[in-house]
This record gives structure tokens, C-alpha cells and sequence, in this order.
């Protein structure tokens, strides 16, 4: 149990780092599309929805691997 927690916390670790690197370089290029003349809109709702997608696949990842992890022996994890 304590194992499966680790997993999933580390997987939504990853995703809330991925979720913030993708938003910081898409904030990043709309400066540079309206320096250029062109208006990118980001609404909230957008940013929402990605970020609720991002944290359901991180999570589901996660728990796909708790799965796997469980179907492993132990003596198997830790042979030399």
C-alpha cells in the first residue's frame, strides 16, 4: 500500500511538472504570437480542461504500473 502511494505520488509529481513547463512555454510562444500581430487566447477553461486531462492520464499511468507492480514477485525484485 505504501509502495502503490509512492507510485502514485511520483506520477502526479511528473504530471504537475509537465502541466507547468507546457503551460510556462505556452504563455511563453502567445507573447511571442502578439509581438508578431497575432492574439492567441488561452482562457482559464482551456487551461482547466488540459490540466484535469494531464492529471487523469498521470494518475491512470500510475496505476497502471501500481498494477504491474503488484503482479511481480518479490524475490524477483530483489535477486542480483
Amino acid at each position: 500500500a505504501e509502495l502503490a502511494r509512492v507510485v502514485l505520488e511520483q506520477g502526479l509529481v511528473c504530471g504537475c511538472g509537465g502541466l507547468g513547463l507546457g503551460l510556462a512555454l505556452s504563455w511563453w510562444i502567445r507573447g511571442l504570437a502578439r509581438s508578431a500581430g497575432t492574439e492567441v487566447e488561452i482562457g482559464m477553461d482551456l487551461v482547466a480542461a488540459v490540466a484535469l486531462a494531464t492529471l487523469l492520464l498521470s494518475a491512470f499511468a500510475a496505476l497502471v504500473s501500481i498494477s504491474r507492480l503488484r503482479q511481480v514477485e518479490p524475490a524477483t525484485v530483489f535477486q542480483a
